[in-house]
């Protein structure tokens, strides 16, 4: 490492600038794969939902590693886009891979059959919250099997 007194002050601002432009293009990158990444979550919500009739049957979607809350929100709207009738609730793990979040959304004319509040807490050891549209909770990512498994059966799956 180089001392302090050693480097002019000439060198440290153009170091600085330098490091100042690297920091500005990985900010840059870092934006870019983002829109991709949210392009590629509701491609991926667009594709589950053509696998689904929009005959109001309840779909429970294990959405792999969308689990960032603004990726699993892009693949529900992919999915909410083609197939508007039918209630559906995913469930991914994080980055960090310590928790999954699930989030639900249940169109109106379904609300009176399945609240998407009771859903997420069904499968989310009583605790998320929301409205009776939309609603998220989150789990240990332990436990994601069991969410699943809970959640299709609260909406009889």
């Amino acid at each position: 490492m180089v001392a302090e007194a050693n480097v002019s002050l000439l060198a440290k601002c153009a170091l600085r600038s330098r490091i100042d432009a690297v920091v500005k293009r990985v900010q840059v990158e870092k934006k870019r794969l983002l829109q991709l990444r949210l392009h590629d979550a509701a491609r991926f919500g667009a594709e589950a939902a053509a696998k689904h009739a929009d005959d109001g049957t309840a779909v429970v979607l294990d959405i792999g590693d969308f689990g960032e809350k603004d990726l699993a929100e892009q693949v529900m709207k992919g999915f909410c886009d083609q197939r508007p009738n039918c209630p559906l609730l995913v469930a991914a793990v994080d980055a960090s891979g310590s928790r999954a979040i699930v989030l639900a959304r249940v169109p109106a004319a379904h609300q009176a059959r399945l609240d998407a509040v009771a859903w997420v807490r069904s499968c989310c050891g009583g605790k998320g919250g929301g409205k009776a549209h939309a609603a998220q909770g989150g789990v240990d990512a332990s436990r994601l099997a069991v969410t699943l498994a809970e959640a299709r059966a609260f909406a009889g799956l």
